[in-house]
This record gives structure tokens, sequence and C-alpha cells, in this order.
């Protein structure tokens, strides 16, 4: 066995055109399915208690938020404490200058700091340019690792988006020993569409239990472009179930 059911989870954002209209329905739904756990993309016009009630009442836990890092971060962080987050995950940024990304680093630091002092633990998600824009010789992604500390700021990786830059995310979990605590599985075609986990070409066979071995606590499923977003859940899960 290299992961427990407790690791399994799913980013709501696959299945936002159906939470729009009836997130406890989706709730629910996921429960049915066998989810324990879930991320969050936003309240869909709840506040946090409302929103806790509803995973309360289909007996899930929310883990983790993707949030913004702006000046309300402290009632954010109010917010991930109500829901019962022990993460939080700022899931993007871009900028054109070193200096522009290393001030972002000082900010995630900052906001780090003081999601520490709650408990909660905050981290970065990828997309694909943090690893295809090069500044002076040096990839943004690179700019974010170096500039904040391992201790405070952990890694959310979308093994989709780092394949799609040509980067081996096995080469990512090397570089950061212990800081990846959080990892996207959605697949990709041969020709960059994504796709359902499992269903696409990446390997994820000695992937998986690497990423587990080097500190990843949460795999959680996810598909931006998801058509039919419970068949997506449902598939994500029985393919980390394998691993179970």
């Amino acid at each position: 066995m290299i992961l427990t059911p407790q690791q399994l989870s799913i980013q709501l954002y696959t299945l936002r055109s159906l939470a729009e209209d009836d997130p406890a329905a989706v709730l629910a739904k996921l429960a049915e399915l066998g989810y324990r756990s879930v991320e969050m993309a936003g309240t869909y016009g709840r506040t946090a208690g409302e929103f806790r009630r509803l995973l309360d009442d289909a007996g899930l836990q929310a883990t983790s938020s993707h949030v913004k890092l702006n000046d309300a971060i402290v009632d954010t962080i109010n917010d991930a404490l109500t829901l019962g987050h022990s993460f939080i995950v700022v899931p993007w940024a871009q900028f054109d200058t070193a200096d522009e990304w290393r001030r972002f680093a000082d900010e995630l630091t900052a906001a780090a700091v003081l999601a520490q002092q709650a408990g909660i633990s905050l981290g970065y998600h990828n997309h694909a340019h943090e690893f295809t824009q090069t500044i002076d010789g040096v990839r943004p992604y690179e700019l974010i690792t170096s500039n904040t500390d391992p201790h405070l700021v952990h890694l959310e990786v979308d093994l989709y988006w780092a394949v799609h830059a040509g980067v081996d995310p096995r080469d990512i979990l090397a570089a950061n020993p212990g800081r990846v605590r959080q990892v996207h599985v959605k697949d990709r075609t041969i020709d960059g569409a994504m796709a359902d986990p499992g269903e696409g070409v990446i390997d994820f066979t000695d992937l998986i239990p690497m990423a587990a071995r080097s500190g990843v606590i949460e795999f959680i499923v996810e598909r931006d472009d998801a058509h039919t977003p419970y068949a997506t859940a449902e598939t994500g899960l029985a393919f980390l179930r394998q691993f179970c």
C-alpha cells in the first residue's frame, strides 16, 4: 500500500459548472463516489461558515483551498480555520521581471508566517509559464523556490502543467525534498490536451510512489476542462485507488 484513502482528494474547480448552481448536491455526490476530502476554489456565494455546514452535511473535509494573495490575507486565514483547512495555496502569479518575482516571493513568505501562526501551511501552485519563461537565464519557479523558506512555503505541483512545460515532475520532487506537500493529478494526451487521470500519456507508475516517498500527503484529482465532471471525479478516484 502506497497511499491511504485519506490522501485522495479532488479540486472542486473540476466541478465548478455544477457547484455554481448547487454545491450541496456536488458535495453529496462526491461523498457517494467515495471521496473523503476536497480542495476548494471559492465558496460559491456562501460564507465560510455556510460552506462548512455543507461540507459537514456531506461528511467531507476540505483540507485545502486556492486563495488570493492580497491585503485580506488575515480574513482568508480565518476563513480557512472555519473551513477546517490544513493548507491554503496561491494558484497563480505572473510577472515580467525577476524583481517582481522576488517581491512576490517575499509576499508569499510574509503570508506564510501568518498562516503558520494559525497552524496552516501556505503553498504555491504552478502552471507552465513558471518553467517556460526565463529571466536572465533563471526560471520564475526557481526564483520562487530560492527566495522563500522551504519550511514556510510548500509546493503544490500540478503534474499536467509541469509535463506540459517540458519538465519532469520527478526532477521537481528531487530538487525540493520534503517541500512538495500536494500534487494535482491530471493527465495529458500526446497532443497536449488535458485528460482524466490514467487516460493520457503521463506515466504515473513510479511517479505517484516517488511523490509519496518524498513527502506528498495529498493527491488531488483535477481537470480544468472536465466536460463530464462526475465522470472525471469517478475515473480519477478509481485511478488513485490503484495505489492504495
